[in-house]
């Protein structure tokens, strides 16, 4: 690996993904994990279809190591997750450099 990428994944960890910066930590079924919820992002996104979506959606940066050797080691559209004890179906996943972008629709 080039050092420019090995010092972007170091910052991922210790900057973006530092709880005493960025990050969080919220439950995932029975485990916790340490994400960014940014829900500015996901109204951004869905701007023109934002009062179609259910109150309670959420756009979730996870490290993809935070869920390596779980269920949702590979998160899938349309699988349905419990995120803080809510139910939510995946809307949309994507893989950004190490980082699942992971979009979150509540189930009703």
């Amino acid at each position: 690996m080039g050092k420019f990428k090995d010092m972007f994944e170091q910052d991922l960890q210790d900057v973006f993904f530092n709880p005493d910066e960025f990050s969080d930590t919220h439950r995932l079924d029975d485990f916790n994990i340490n994400c960014i919820e940014d829900d500015d992002g996901l109204i951004c996104k869905y701007s023109a279809e934002f009062q179609a979506m259910n109150s309670g959606s959420h756009l979730l940066y996870v490290p993809k190591s935070e869920l390596a050797g779980t269920r949702y080691d590979s998160p899938k559209t349309n699988m349905a997750i419990r995120y803080d004890g809510n139910l939510y179906t995946v809307n949309e996943v994507k893989d950004v450099d190490g980082v699942w972008l992971i979009f979150l629709e509540r189930s009703s």
